[in-house]
């Protein structure tokens, strides 16, 4: 599932063949996505300063989107889906709102900014916890579904890194880190067991991305691009760092995988 223009597109993979428009979304950016199999979500925002940002819902079997809620935050960013419940965040922490639209938190878990007075960038979950990066401090942290006390370093990367977008496996966390550097933009990997960074897992270079990253056991894709009015594409790798497509789709501000 991804953003292409206007539109937010689906495609079979692992061939990628054959996109196929789900809902025509307008002129948005898409800050993040997630399904639950039957419906998608998403969060988008017309950047005139979080007047408007919403939530939305499509059925993938077709049909309208519906606005699930209205001005849920300042900047949204990131958003995952468990038990019913939206999250995601923003300048305030950790927002919740559920799938029907009710019980709608903007502070639903309060987050202190980190050193550059950014509370968060990404946001991934295993079904039991939220993980959020912290792009100033270097570090992923983690938060029980229920609140309490956040780890803040629950992976410390080193060095300044500026973790970005997130995503879960069953053995992994991935991140995005931005081209900030001489060495250009790179996907990020530690092992949620040992929690050992490997910060440049995989090299992507330029300055123009990784951006969103999605990844199941065999491929990890990250969006990168559209600098100077160049397309923006998803690239492809397989997890063993073999096979590198980079121009896999033509892609948008955000992905996700659907699992069946």
């Amino acid at each position: 599932m991804f953003q292409s223009g206007a539109d937010l597109r689906e495609v079979s993979l692992p061939t990628g063949e054959a996109p196929r428009t789900l809902v025509h979304i307008g002129a948005v950016t898409v800050v993040g996505i997630t399904s639950d199999g039957s419906n998608v979500y998403w969060a988008a925002t017309n950047g005139q300063a979080g007047a408007h940002d919403a939530i939305w819902r499509v059925d993938r079997g077709g049909g309208h989107a519906m606005e699930i809620a209205r001005d849920v935050s300042v900047v949204p960013s990131g958003l995952v889906q468990v038990d019913g419940y939206l999250y995601w965040v923003d300048a305030a922490g950790i927002g919740r709102v559920g799938v029907d639209g009710r019980d709608l938190d903007r502070r639903f878990i309060p987050l202190h900014p980190g050193a550059d007075g950014e509370v968060a960038s990404g946001l991934a979950t295993d079904g039991h916890a939220l993980y959020f990066s912290r792009c100033e401090e270097s570090a992923i942290a983690r938060v029980s579904l229920a609140g309490g006390q956040p780890d803040l370093h629950f992976v410390e990367l080193g060095q300044r890194q500026c973790p970005q977008n997130l995503v879960l496996t069953s053995d992994y966390i991935y991140w995005t880190s931005l081209g900030f550097s001489t060495e250009g933009g790179a996907v990020g990997r530690a092992g949620l067991r040992d929690g050992k960074p490997q910060t440049r897992w995989f090299q992507t270079g330029g300055v123009d991305g990784p951006n969103s990253v999605a990844a199941d056991a065999s491929y990890v894709y990250w969006t990168w691009g559209g600098t100077a009015g160049a397309p923006v594409y998803v690239a492809r790798m397989a997890t063993t760092r073999t096979g590198l497509v980079r121009k896999f789709l033509i892609g948008g501000d955000a992905l996700c995988l659907v699992f069946q």
